[in-house]
């Protein structure tokens, strides 16, 4: 059993989401919604930081095993979600990866903050939807828990964000409320984005307009070299102990040799 009230019963099989799930309501109405953001995975635009490391064909090999395990991760929360893509003109990339192009948008121009503004707010526009949260595709191992318990949180908090371990996040969420009387744009357009600022300066985004955030769990993205060495190791532990692991990343490292 695991903490956030999601319980894995064997080695590959999808989580079951506790009785008492906030995702619909007694009708079945959606309540929840996720968002992924997702750069497509060519050669030398993708995990450029990695390149050193792994090479750029073998970055983008590992950030396609990435988005793949991100998409199963989403899947087993059983909750609605879109994938924000960029460039709108790598579509045909993603559709090749078996995702539904009802489920495909653009995340448009501007700077990180525009765009993560501009997806929590057409996510939240949806008329049942109550409680959205944005994850990226950095960290193929997350437990479909921290996506479920962030969303939880937004039942009472108006806002919410789990911390990655470079200053930045790993997930961010709000309220429809929150969104519906604050233009998000302003709120994120001081916030210094890819830094380790990036979290503290949007807490402080979050209190300057009253909307206190729940702060979660960290966990790590993989962004550094450093980042790839923890992923291997957290993943050398999961195989150990006999443990679920992301499916696509293992193969990934199994095919290079790091597992």
């Amino acid at each position: 059993m695991t903490k956030q009230g999601t319980r894995v019963t064997k080695r590959g099989q999808a989580p079951i989401r506790k009785a008492g799930s906030t995702a619909t309501d007694a009708r079945g109405v959606h309540r929840e919604a996720i968002g992924i953001f997702a750069k497509a995975p060519v050669p030398g635009r993708t995990k450029t930081r990695l390149i050193p490391l792994l090479g750029e064909e073998g970055a983008a090999a590992f950030h396609r095993a990435a988005l793949l395990d991100t998409l199963a991760i989403v899947r087993v929360t059983r909750v609605p979600f879109t994938l924000f893509i960029t460039p709108a003109s790598d579509r045909s990339i993603f559709e090749q990866l078996s995702v539904d192009p009802s489920m495909l948008r653009p995340q448009g121009g501007g700077s990180l903050g525009s765009r993560m503004a501009r997806a929590l707010t057409q996510l939240l526009q949806a008329g049942t939807t109550e409680r959205a949260v944005l994850i990226g595709t950095d960290s193929p191992d997350l437990p479909p828990d921290r996506i479920l318990g962030a969303l939880r949180s937004l039942l009472a908090a108006p806002a919410a964000l789990a911390p990655a371990f470079d200053g930045g996040y790993t997930v961010i969420g709000c309220q429809k409320k929150l969104a519906a009387n604050h233009d998000l744009r302003t709120l994120f357009a001081k916030v210094p984005w890819s830094t380790s600022e990036t979290l503290r300066e949007t807490v402080g985004a979050f209190c300057a307009v009253g909307a206190k955030p729940r702060i979660l769990e960290p966990w790590r993205d993989v962004d550094e070299p450093a980042d790839f060495d923890a992923l291997v190791e957290r993943c050398r532990i999961l195989e150990l102990t006999g443990q679920p692991l992301p499916s696509n990343t293992t193969v990934f490292l199994r095919e290079h040799g790091y597992l």
